[in-house]
Parts: C-alpha cells; structure tokens; sequence
C-alpha cells in the first residue's frame, strides 16, 4: 500500500525523537499512575465507565492481554466461545490451556451479532469464556442493546466471564462508542482497549485490560512473572495517545472518510460490500464470478483477484457465508486504479 497515510501528530514525533533514552527504561511507579489516569479518562469520555487504578491494568499489546486472561481464568477442559469470523489469535491462544473451542458464527443479516443457536448443551454447561471483538474485525459491526443483553444473558446462565476484544471502540461511526462493562450484569466482563489502530506506535505503544478489581490483580501479579516491565517509552507515549481526545476525533473523522470513499469505489465495479459501522476495513460479499471465470470460496476468489488482477484482499470463510476484505487505506490513486479495474474485474453477483 505504500507510505502510511496516517501518520503520529508531530508533537509526539518530536517528544519520541528527543527522548531515545526512555526506550532503555522502565517505566516509573509514578508513569504506570499517569497512564491509568488517562486511561480512566478515555473510558469516561468514550463510553462513561468510571474504573479506578485498581481495575486498570496496562499491557504491552493485544495478544500479550489475551495471553494473561487465558492464563487467569482458564482451566484445561473448559470451553471457550469464540466469533467467527473474528480475530483469530485468541482461539490459537487458549489451545494452549487445553481449552475446548467453541467457534460461533456471526449473522450478517443481524448485524454480525452471535448466532448461538447451534451451541450444544453441553457445551453451554462447560463455557467458562466467551471472547468477543467488538467492534467486530473483519465485518465492522458493532453489538445492538438486544445482542449485548443476549450475550451477558449466556454468561450469566453459564457463570462464564466475557472477554471483549475494543481496540476498535473509538473508531464507531453511527452511534456512541458502546463498552460491554456498562450494562447490567451478574456476568463479569473484561475488555481489552488500545490506541494502537489510531497511533501507529508500533513497538511503542501499550494497551490496557480492565476489568474487576480482584481479576485485575491476578493479572498484573500474573504480569510481574510473565514479561519484562515495559519501558517509560511505551507508557509515557501510550499516556500522551490517551489524553489526546481532538486527536482522536480528527483520526475517527479521517477513517469514516476512507471507508465511505472505498466503499463507493468497491460498490462501483461490482462488489457488494456490507454497511460499516466501526473499525477500518470493508466486507464484502463473495461474487458468483470474477472476470468471467467462476468462484466458489473466499480464498479461490482473493487468489484470483491478486494473480490475475494485482488487488488484494483478505479471504474468510464461513459455514453458509464466504466474505472479502479490503483495508481503508488506499490513497487516492490507489482508489483509482481500483475503479479502473472495474470493466476488467467483471463482477458478477450471485443471485
């Protein structure tokens, strides 16, 4: 795709380049105080939960925070409810545990929410987690009130807890950023949010899980033994993306003009994509044919589309279901040359 397009305002580009040394220390118990400040801040002002330092726990990134839930929480034998499609690293993640995967498929025609009806009794009985992303990669769909309230119902009902996976949570576009911790439950809830798909700090940036105070200690006791600390770099840097709510807007703002822009493209050689209502990617239905030629799965189609077209796409396949997706990130001439591909593509819908 070329140079990132979205670059990291340039007073925090100056502040990393003039303190190279913070990368070589660890981050003070008074930075860590900082940085949950500004946490509590963001899910004030995003989604009007009140967490104090107690219930915050910072984290190196994603995979890391869902390394320390699976270890946390899970027993061998129990039975993780998982989305698909989804993000996959949670599923890989809690095999290591033992844990029986339960994959759950999302319904396109309700929103991308759970379709859980084909859940076994058994396997309800065992659910000691269900991980979610919402909102949702690939699809960009964000939970209904109904579709929440399902959810924690099943917890409930199982004693399970609920694993929400919100990095995506400011990049909402047809309503307020929502927050699974806000609802009542008897279920407990942790969530996962970052600023990592906003800020491209790459190794520099930090993430945060948050959850109950008594969950929260058991995983930053866990992260005492389980990783090195992270560095002043990570979390003052992180601390500056988390107070910048102007910053923020004006990121959600470039993201929604993006996915408007590909979605018009998409829509005018051929493709039928799916309404985006968070996150940075477009979903797209699979088409009968490509060019004339046939295609039957997702990947067939994605493999077609980069040898014989040089467009490239994202395959995931789905029982009844077979989607494409495409990044938000074109430039403008990138989106170009995409509409000019349209009388070659030939895209044939199925019926």
């Amino acid at each position: 795709m070329g140079a990132r397009r979205l670059q990291l305002p340039q007073e925090l580009t100056e502040w990393l380049g003039g303190h190279p040394d913070l990368a070589f220390k660890a981050a003070s118990p008074d930075a860590v105080d900082k940085f949950k400040d500004a946490a509590g801040q963001l899910l004030r002002q995003e989604y009007g939960i009140t967490a104090d330092h107690g219930q915050i726990v910072p984290i190196p990134g994603g995979r890391v925070a869902m390394t320390a839930v699976a270890a946390c929480v899970l027993q061998p034998d129990d039975a993780v409810l998982v989305t698909e499609p989804g993000y996959p690293a949670f599923s890989r993640l809690v095999s290591h545990w033992h844990a029986e995967v339960c994959p759950v498929p999302l319904n396109p025609a309700a929103g991308f929410a759970p379709d859980f009806s084909k859940l076994t009794n058994d396997q309800l009985s065992k659910i000691r987690l269900l991980s979610l992303n919402y909102p949702n990669n690939p699809s960009g769909g964000v939970l209904s009130a109904d579709a929440r309230k399902k959810i924690l119902a099943i917890a409930t009902d199982a004693k399970a807890l609920v694993f929400n996976d919100n990095v995506y949570g400011p990049l909402t576009y047809d309503s307020q950023p929502s927050s699974l911790l806000t609802e009542q439950t008897d279920a407990e809830v942790i969530e996962l949010h970052a600023l990592t798909k906003l800020y491209p700090l790459g190794p520099q940036g930090a993430s945060f899980l948050t959850g109950s105070s008594d969950t929260m200690n058991k995983i930053a006791t866990y992260s005492e033994f389980a990783w090195s600390p992270m560095s002043a770099m990570q979390i003052q840097a992180t601390t500056w993306c988390l107070r910048d709510s102007a910053g923020r807007k004006e990121i959600k703002s470039f993201f929604s003009s993006q996915l408007e822009a590909l979605r018009t493209t998409l829509v005018e050689i051929g493709f039928e994509p799916y309404p985006v209502q968070g996150g940075i990617y477009v979903l797209c239905r699979l088409p009968q044919s490509i060019g004339g030629q046939p295609v039957a799965t997702a990947e067939e189609a994605a493999v077609r589309l980069l040898d014989d077209f040089d467009l490239a796409a994202v395959p995931w396949e789905q029982e009844a279901n077979h989607y494409l997706r495409f990044t938000s990130m074109y430039r403008p001439e990138d989106l170009q040359r995409l509409g000019e591909l349209g009388d070659t593509l030939r895209i044939n819908q199925a019926d």
